[in-house]
């Protein structure tokens, strides 16, 4: 810890550093204490932030009442799109004649009147809520009532509803442009060990997209370049860049790319759902002047460097009923999603910033110094182990992060300062 806040000394002086140890230590402390009820949205974040317009209530037995599943089936639903509130149906309870939803206990506080019914809403019953069931069928609300064990998240145990229930999972609003229109472009230097899963798991998870798999070898010699070579062959396009860089390998992913659409990947992050492409898709179908899509993102401090990221804020700075926000500064580039027309509009990531470090916050402030909007969603169907791909923390990256940085800060103020006001 000592070492880390050294370093964040070397690179952004003694006011930022105390600062980012008091942000740091309350943060901690608003993590460690009890929380109770929703994520609670400021005047500023209603207008900045789309809640998901799809939903999903479970009511569920008391035989229910355990955090750890409750949190388990709220990622994997999460990631489809859907905000899940769980309904604990109590035994014997006084307000029994009640409406449902006026009476229950849920992980997140909801009020009855924010409940909206559409054909995007899901209500699914344990199997001994019948009688709940008929309520809803009696309010004419039954185009999406299934009755399953919500916890069975693979629902192959009741064929027929689970049958149902994945046509509607999988029934996106998506244009069929999107599904066989996408590159998937990823790193790789001396990622042996790493690289092998997110390859597999994109090529498992293909069933509904018809993307092409590109690799740039950034002058790998750790024998993972061979390892591709001989283990992908014909399932994906292996490319070797002349020199390692960031920049320059994602800039020759675009160029032999044969798609519209590009999603940047890490080689240490991997997918989880055959459906982890969807919300993202729905997104550019369903909003007007989107740049690019990212699974993280951060602002700046006020001088103008990166500064905190979305995993500094509870949530990652994401409400449980929120599908996307635009008040962010930049995106980072594994999980990021932008048409290849924009990209080689804008001239693509600058190679001044090779081998690594700020190229997707430059690419960030290019894409809205353009006019366009930058998206930060949390719910691309991915996982992430972080620093692999980067030895974060060694005299090395920290030295290329003053480097990159100091570019990066000068460069912008002299090309659109307004740009870097987003601080947080």
């Amino acid at each position: 810890m000592i070492k880390k806040i050294k370093n964040y000394y070397d690179i952004y002086g003694f006011k930022q550093t105390i600062y980012k140890i008091i942000r740091y230590l309350k943060f901690m402390y608003q993590s460690n204490s009890k929380k109770t009820g929703a994520y609670k949205l400021n005047r500023y974040e209603k207008n900045t932030i789309t809640l998901k317009n799809k939903q999903m209530f479970i009511f569920a037995n008391n035989s229910y009442n355990n955090k750890n599943n409750y949190s388990k089936l709220s990622n994997y639903y999460n990631l489809l799109g859907y905000s899940v509130y769980y309904i604990y149906i109590k035994k014997n309870d006084e307000n029994e004649r009640k409406k449902p939803l006026v009476y229950y206990k849920s992980l997140y506080k909801l009020k009855p009147k924010e409940c909206k019914f559409d054909d995007d809403t899901l209500v699914i019953f344990e199997n001994k809520n019948l009688k709940f069931k008929e309520y809803f069928e009696k309010a004419k609300i039954n185009k999406s009532i299934i009755v399953v064990n919500p916890f069975k998240t693979n629902l192959n145990q009741n064929k027929k509803d689970a049958i149902w229930v994945k046509r509607e999972l999988n029934n996106k609003k998506c244009d069929a442009e999107f599904y066989n229109n996408i590159s998937i472009i990823i790193l790789n230097h001396n990622n042996l060990g790493i690289i092998n899963k997110c390859i597999d798991t994109l090529i498992e998870n293909k069933k509904k997209y018809e993307y092409e798999i590109i690799v740039v070898d950034n002058q790998s010699n750790d024998g993972s370049y061979e390892n591709l070579k001989q283990k992908y062959k014909n399932r994906i396009k292996l490319i070797r860049n002349i020199k390692n860089g960031c920049s320059s390998g994602r800039n020759l992913g675009v160029n032999n790319s044969s798609k519209d659409y590009i999603v940047f990947l890490d080689s240490d992050q991997w997918v989880i759902n055959n459906s982890w492409l969807d919300n993202y898709i729905n997104i550019f179908l369903n909003k007007k002047n989107v740049g690019a899509i990212g699974w993280t993102a951060g602002w700046f401090n006020r001088n103008g460097y990166a500064y905190h990221t979305v995993d500094d804020f509870e949530y990652r700075y994401m409400p449980p009923q929120g599908l996307y926000r635009s008040d962010i500064g930049y995106l980072g580039s594994g999980g990021m999603m932008i048409s290849k027309k924009f990209f080689n509009k804008i001239g693509g990531f600058d190679e001044k910033y090779d081998p690594t470090c700020y190229e997707d916050t430059d690419l960030s402030l290019n894409i809205r110094n353009h006019g366009k909007e930058l998206i930060y969603c949390p719910y691309l169907g991915i996982k992430h182990l972080p620093h692999q791909t980067t030895k974060s923390g060694s005299d090395k990256h920290r030295n290329l992060i003053q480097e990159k940085g100091k570019y990066f800060v000068k460069k912008w103020k002299e090309k659109n300062k307004k740009l870097l006001k987003y601080i947080k």
